[in-house]
């Protein structure tokens, strides 16, 4: 094998390899993500009953919604922990 043919063999099983990942890689950022299920949603459900009725416009508008508390104003995402929902809010 002439040495013009062994690189472009080599070449071209590199581009197919590259291309292989590539196409792997997107199939994996296109799935869905692992935290999309049933459970995360019905968090969603409960949180959205004590937003409120401000807050949950604001949320389904952007995404986010305000919360005042004593230390000041504080921003909820879409993934909100324990710590950032005061226990008094209202329903």
């Amino acid at each position: 094998m002439s040495g013009a043919l062994f690189t472009l063999l080599l070449v071209s099983v590199l581009c197919a390899l590259i291309l292989g990942l590539a196409l792997a890689w997107g199939q994996y950022l296109a799935r869905p993500p692992p935290w999309g299920g049933k459970t995360e949603q019905k968090a969603l459900d409960l949180l959205k009953q004590w937003l409120s009725s401000v807050q949950l416009a604001q949320y389904k508008s952007t995404g986010h919604f305000d919360v005042t508390g004593q230390g000041g104003l504080n921003r909820g995402w879409g993934k909100i922990s324990v710590t950032s929902v005061p226990r008094t809010a209202g329903r």
